[in-house]
């Protein structure tokens, strides 16, 4: 679902945080998580309903804390979440 990016690849987005995520019961509730991750300023969000999920790719580190606001305004909740990384190192940065 990630815009402006096939297949999964955020050109100009150079860091990755990794979400697990919880409330994401259906397609229409995944398209208003990624809506609202993509709303914060340099972020490009990847929801995968199947594995409740979210990739944000950001152009500067966000707080942990802001990310979590834009879960929670989209009905859901984070149960977990990775080490902010750059996207380079994953391989999922676009040249």
């Amino acid at each position: 679902m990630l815009k402006g990016a096939p297949g999964g690849r955020a050109k100009g987005y150079p860091f990755l945080k990794l979400l697990e995520i919880d409330g994401m019961t259906c397609i229409h509730r995944a398209r208003r998580l990624e809506h609202a991750l993509n709303e914060l300023d340099g972020v490009r969000a990847e929801v995968d309903l199947s594995k409740g999920t979210a990739a944000i790719y950001m152009q500067e580190r966000l707080p942990d804390a802001a990310l979590r606001a834009a879960v929670c305004r989209a009905g859901c909740t984070v149960v977990g979440a990775g080490a902010d990384v750059p996207a380079a190192k994953t391989g999922e940065e676009g040249t």
